[in-house]
């Protein structure tokens, strides 16, 4: 009798534990979301080309260096030059990256640091920031008991406008959106390989990205894989 009364006040225990942990977290949403939809900056670390203002909290202001960076990577990409190679050329420059410039601890699992990636390079290119815009909700947590988080659908963003000073006119980002949705190669595959994340360089240790291509000839479709890295001009397998 004795042990059955202890697991019933063990499971009434964790049952209230569960439930205050829900309403702390359902409350913590809101008032996340709230600030989010007053277009206060609410993340960790300003986006590349900004720093938080330390007389206003959740306020964007500019960043005299990093900005010019991202003003080059939107004139690049207009002149023509691909994602790819505005990487390299940051790399051959020695420009830090964003997580080396604003000091952030690197990932243990990853040895890209201190390289520029296409990925980051597109996503700087998509981002309503640089017009003076503020988007959040892009990811959220999948639950309150997990870190995990999902991607968001474009219709859950929150999107705030002019709330801060913009780095790139209207008009130059409108003409990059339109040149990356003409421009097939810059649609980032998401496709989860069975060997994604695993796959390193022989000759640097990098991870590979795995890079999937389509030849078209006459009505016939080949459709080509292979790994690169982003230190290399060729790709590496």
């Amino acid at each position: 009798y004795l042990d059955s009364l202890a697991n019933v006040l063990i499971e009434f225990k964790l049952y209230n534990n569960q439930k205050f942990a829900k309403d702390v977290s359902d409350k913590l949403k809101k008032s996340k979301r709230s600030n989010m939809e007053k277009g206060l900056y609410m993340g960790t670390y300003a986006p590349y080309g900004y720093k938080k203002d330390p007389n206003n909290k959740g306020k964007l202001v500019v960043d005299k260096n990093s900005s010019r960076i991202v003003k080059k990577i939107y004139n690049m990409y207009i002149d023509g030059k691909s994602s790819q190679y505005i990487a390299k050329y940051l790399n051959s420059k020695k420009i830090k990256t964003p997580a080396e410039y604003y000091h952030i601890t690197p990932n243990k699992k990853t040895n890209m640091y201190g390289i520029w990636k296409r990925t980051q390079i597109l996503r700087i290119l998509k981002n309503e920031v640089y017009i003076g815009n503020t988007v959040r909700n892009v990811v959220n947590k999948v639950s309150y008991r997990e870190k995990k988080k999902r991607q968001t659908n474009k219709d859950e963003w929150i999107i705030t406008k002019n709330t801060h000073e913009p780095i790139i006119d209207k008009c130059n980002f409108e003409k990059v959106q339109k040149l990356l949705s003409n421009n097939k190669s810059s649609k980032v595959n998401k496709h989860n390989y069975l060997l994604k994340g695993l796959l390193v360089c022989k000759e640097c240790g990098r991870k590979l990205a795995i890079i999937t291509k389509k030849d078209k000839y006459k009505d016939k479709v080949t459709i080509r894989r292979y790994c690169m890295c982003s230190s290399a001009s060729k790709p590496r397998v």
